[in-house]
């Protein structure tokens, strides 16, 4: 595998990062939430990878690529030479392998660094530093991976503003789970206060308000709740009776016409190398 560029010397790498677990899962019922999000999110994900569409990519990385929704966006939207998605799930990169021949998937910890491709002229991480330890430190250590010149995009939930009930009760246990495993669900606030290291600078930090209807994030809600409600931590937190009315709640919520939105604050962030 050729290497352009040296990547960091190790003096100047950051030590490991503990491993967390992603709490949404990786089976079949997985992938399909994942679509589902792919879709729901288009318009502010199409947004955050034009910043860097006004040049040629040579080699872009997709990591926490999952079955490989966001690695097609890269395609399409940057037709990069070279492209190649890193996650740890066997199961998602087996999926993505079949759907995009012509990309490259390889099974990695993103937190390791230096990555395996060498240095990249773009990274990409969508909802995938709120699943991490340390979010601050894998952000800044990612971006020595990049060529001069290349960027680093990161899309984060900051809030979500659901009002309605059942909607507000699942995103309190999403929010549970995810820090019971080291994370943060909503870590695109404390991201926005990430100052790039020398040598890089910001192109982008922008709160940006996405609206879906009630019954589309009550289906999104379902589909994630379906994966995780019997994971030990929820089982161990929360009485059966109160999981499966919710299940119930959300499924009826997802099946139903309801007035008003729900509102995701994103942070849309974009850096790039000197």
């Amino acid at each position: 595998m050729s290497t352009e560029e040296p990547v960091a010397s190790s003096a100047d790498r950051p030590g490991p990062v503990p491993s967390v677990g992603y709490a949404f899962g990786d089976v079949e019922a997985a992938a399909t939430r994942l679509q589902l999000l792919h879709r729901v999110f288009a318009q502010p994900s199409r947004l955050l990878v034009d910043v860097a569409a006004s040049s040629p990519v040579g080699l872009a990385v997709d990591l926490g690529c999952g079955p490989g929704f966001t690695t097609r966006l890269l395609a399409d939207r940057l037709r990069p030479t070279r492209l190649v998605g890193l996650d740890t799930s066997e199961a998602f990169l087996g999926q993505a392998t079949a759907a995009m021949p012509t990309a490259e998937f390889v099974r990695h910890d993103v937190t390791e660094v230096p990555l395996p491709t060498g240095p990249s002229d773009l990274l990409h991480a969508r909802f995938v530093l709120s699943h991490l330890a340390q979010p601050e430190r894998v952000l800044t250590s990612w971006l020595t991976q990049l060529k001069p010149g290349g960027y680093l995009l990161i899309m984060e939930d900051e809030e979500i503003v659901a009002n309605r009930s059942v909607l507000a009760a699942y995103e309190e246990m999403a929010r549970a789970l995810v820090a019971h495993r080291g994370g943060d669900l909503w870590v695109g606030a404390r991201l926005a206060d990430v100052e790039p290291p020398h040598g890089c600078q910001t192109m982008l930090n922008r709160l940006y308000s996405h609206r879906i209807p009630v019954a589309l994030a009550a289906q999104l809600f379902s589909m994630n709740f379906a994966i995780w409600r019997h994971d030990p931590f929820i089982v161990g937190t929360y009485p059966p009776s109160l999981l499966e009315e919710l299940a119930l709640e959300l499924a009826r919520t997802a099946r139903n016409e309801h007035r008003g939105q729900v509102v995701f604050d994103l942070r849309l962030l974009a850096y790039r190398r000197r």
